[in-house]
């Protein structure tokens, strides 16, 4: 479709994403219907990627709701990913607070691992500077944990 071809291309996606900018969020289901089934191979895009952190900055919760679900079935895979991290942090600073929830959940024990990665890093920084005080005490406790020179929890 049009779309799509135009969220894939190094122009387009700016056009797509201004649509997104500033037509009422009533008129973008022709957005977000080319979504269906590919957000992770556009949250793993360069220019898709882009498209999506719009749509979770200025669409409702109904509207991104199958987005999302996409995204959350995806989170350590596209923490990794060099572009697909952009859409987890930009969940965990647009979203409500049942998706951070499940972001943080996923992290536990994995906070070593995610902070030695290139791309997950960055993730985990977003963490500590969006997560609520409970959120950011676990993740604290988590790295109190870890071992200096393995970087492994120690138990």
């Amino acid at each position: 479709n049009s779309v799509m071809k135009c969220i894939q291309d190094q122009n387009g996606n700016h056009v797509i994403q201004k649509c997104i900018e500033c037509i009422p969020v009533e008129h973008l289901n022709f957005v977000m219907d080319s979504f269906h089934n590919r957000v992770y191979e556009m949250a793993s895009h360069p220019y898709g990627c882009r498209v999506i952190q719009r749509l979770l900055e200025y669409c409702n919760a109904d509207q991104i709701k199958s987005i999302l679900g996409e995204i959350m079935i995806n989170i350590m895979t596209l923490t990794y990913d060099q572009y697909g991290n952009y859409v987890i942090q930009h969940v965990l600073e647009h979203g409500v607070e049942s998706d951070k929830n499940l972001i943080f959940n996923t992290f536990t024990n994995k906070i070593g691992d995610l902070s030695r990665h290139k791309f997950a890093s960055n993730v985990i920084e977003k963490c500590v500077k969006e997560g609520n005080a409970e959120q950011r005490r676990k993740l604290t406790d988590e790295f109190l944990l870890l071992n200096p020179d393995t970087g492994f929890v120690q138990l």
